[in-house]
């Protein structure tokens, strides 16, 4: 069966990226299938950057655009600018400073053209230092510290399907960024598109590591390199510690996601996502109530596990021990029971009468 063929484009964002953006480029210009046009925003270089993007231009195959913006936007809005003036079928979203394997284009690209309901999709990626030399870890294993310890891992359960959900590997339709941009406010580009694109189209990863992903130190969404990743690692594997840090950053997106929801058109994506938002409000919520005072609020501790919900989130055996051992040790201070009680009243009171003043004279 012979498939449509798809024309590609290129998102390239820099600022400042003289050091490695050459190594970049060369990878570009290596590609088994070329793309069909380069798109670069620039976002105020001022260290040579756009000299040798102009340069590179006259030496290719392929249209190159460069659009220079007046004032610094910040990755995120630069890359949502750039991704909108692409016209290819398939747009890929390009950093500077990393090395695309020869074949990412076409193995991509194939994907799409063999399945028209996939939106997006990514690949895997090694991660190389900041003199090309490979470190010990592939690039999901930071994807998934990030995911944890930022508020979209509790936004989307696409995070635990796919490994690797980072915009340096991200290839996406123009007819999906269509219906999800423009971004709200203060969303992400690759975050919100990895979030919300399976309500509207299917997503995929390529088992293979199509690109060097190099940590430097000066990386927009890593700053501080290798020792940031240590620490990002560190705090993900102690999420069961950090939960009302955590549910509180969490909140405010969850309503907006929820709104967004509601105003999208119906489909089995955008009711997955309902259901896991929502049991993640009810889950959390309620994990925080048992860690207050266990001797209250065993029934929620209960209700959680006939509900399963431990066991599909993040560190299910800690997390339950961990809200145990907090609601045991409460149960044990009279303050936190005299406290948990005053709560526990005013519901009661709430529920069958209505007041929030019965019984303050008894």
């Amino acid at each position: 069966m012979r498939h449509l063929r798809l024309t590609t484009s290129i998102a390239l964002c820099t600022y400042n990226g003289s050091r490695f953006l050459r190594e970049q480029l060369e990878s570009l210009a290596n590609q088994t299938r070329l793309p069909d046009e380069v798109v670069v925003g620039d976002d105020g270089s001022t260290d040579g950057t756009v000299e040798i993007l102009e340069h590179w231009a006259q030496t290719v195959s392929f249209p190159v655009r460069i659009f220079r913006n007046e004032t610094n936007l910040g990755f995120s809005k630069n890359f949502e600018q750039t991704i909108l003036r692409c016209s290819g079928d398939v747009i890929f979203t390009c950093d500077q400073d990393d090395i695309w394997m020869a074949e990412k284009i076409e193995i991509m690209t194939d994907y799409f053209e063999k399945d028209p309901s996939l939106g997006y999709g990514y690949c895997l990626a090694s991660t190389i230092d900041e003199h090309g030399n490979m470190l010990d870890f592939p690039r999901a294993k930071l994807c998934r510290a990030q995911y944890i310890t930022n508020h979209w891992g509790m936004l989307t359960p696409n995070w635990k399907r796919h490994a690797n959900a980072a915009g340096c590997c991200l290839a996406v339709r123009r007819d999906l960024v269509q219906k999800l941009y423009p971004l709200p406010q203060d969303a992400i580009y690759d975050s919100y598109i990895f979030a919300m694109g399976t309500v509207y189209m299917g997503i995929f990863t390529v088992p293979r590591q199509l690109i060097q992903y190099r940590i430097h130190g000066s990386n927009a969404s890593l700053e501080g390199g290798v020792l940031e990743y240590e620490r990002l690692r560190q705090k993900a594997a102690t999420a069961y510690r950090w939960l009302p840090e955590w549910c509180q950053t969490c909140r405010m997106w969850q309503n907006r996601i929820l709104e967004i929801l509601r105003q999208a058109p119906d489909s089995p994506g955008k009711r997955v996502m309902q259901k896991y938002i929502l049991g993640n409000i009810a889950h959390y919520e309620n994990r925080q109530t048992i860690q207050r005072c266990l001797l209250f609020n065993f029934p929620l501790l209960v209700w959680e596990l006939v509900h399963f919900r431990y066991f599909t989130r993040v560190q299910p055996i800690r997390s339950l021990l961990y809200d145990v051992g907090c609601g045991v040790f409460h149960s044990f201070q009279p303050s936190k029971i005299k406290a948990e009680w005053k709560i526990v009243w005013q519901k009661l009171k709430r529920k069958f009468c209505g007041s929030e003043t019965f019984g303050e004279n008894i």
